[in-house]
């Protein structure tokens, strides 16, 4: 006797097999565990978390540093703020660990050292921004 298997059995059947293989993998000490995920409130709490070190370290006193906007930008998150009345961008890991006061555009060439560059870029680094705190 022949037995004939239909091709949505087959890729059901796999992704059933998936599913479980994924889920074992999971359990830790007879338990299931599962990611959680924090949808926009990390961001937001970095972002608290770097002005609130930039405001007690990094500002002259009388000086507040304030968020304007944060942008996911791949392994990092950027904060564009105003510092001072002026615009301001840093960069802080989403670990929360290290903050950057700056950023370089590696894409754009910089002046060969020793070249005197009498014309500085209006916001005080070459990539068009940067905290400058």
């Amino acid at each position: 006797m022949k037995v004939k298997l239909n091709s949505y059995l087959i890729i059901a059947l796999a992704f059933v097999v998936a599913g479980v293989i994924l889920l074992a993998g999971q359990i830790k000490n007879g338990r299931l565990v599962l990611p959680t995920i924090t949808v926009g409130s990390s961001s937001q709490k970095l972002a608290e978390k770097a002005i609130d070190y930039i405001n007690k370290n990094l500002v002259q006193p009388g000086v507040t540093a304030t968020i304007v906007k944060i942008s996911d930008v791949g392994n990092v998150y950027k904060l564009d703020m105003k510092v001072a009345g002026q615009n301001a961008e840093s960069y802080v890991t989403k670990d929360g660990k290290f903050f950057f006061p700056e950023g370089f555009d590696m894409s754009v060439e910089l002046p060969a050292q020793g070249q005197s560059n009498n014309s500085a870029p209006a916001s005080g680094n070459a990539s068009g921004g940067g905290c400058g705190i």
